[in-house]
């Protein structure tokens, strides 16, 4: 069995640089994987535009492009959060 949740390929295509925080933060957080899955349903969704009636392919776009930039938002907030380290305070120790 792989140490590596499954993580889409569209989802690493788009966060190349940070492959390794993405298997990281989807193996502690499975929020975060379960985004990983959300961005590769809305990905598809979006190939699929191009097979729906002319009169709604504009508003499912829209639709698609709102959903993905939010889930970009979400995933990149995720990953800065990881990254922080907390440092343990000291009793007695003034915070700046």
């Amino acid at each position: 069995m792989s140490n590596h949740p499954v993580v889409p390929p569209t989802v690493l295509r788009h966060f190349a640089t940070l492959r390794d925080e993405v298997f990281d933060l989807a193996v502690r957080d499975p929020a975060f994987g379960d985004m990983c899955e959300e961005f590769a349903e809305a990905e598809d969704a979006m190939t699929r535009i191009e097979q729906l009636p002319v009169g709604l392919r504009e508003e499912r776009l829209e639709e698609c492009q709102g959903w993905i930039e939010s889930l970009i938002a979400e995933m990149e907030q995720a990953l800065l959060t990881a990254k922080v380290i907390p440092l343990p305070h000291r009793p007695g120790q003034r915070l700046p």
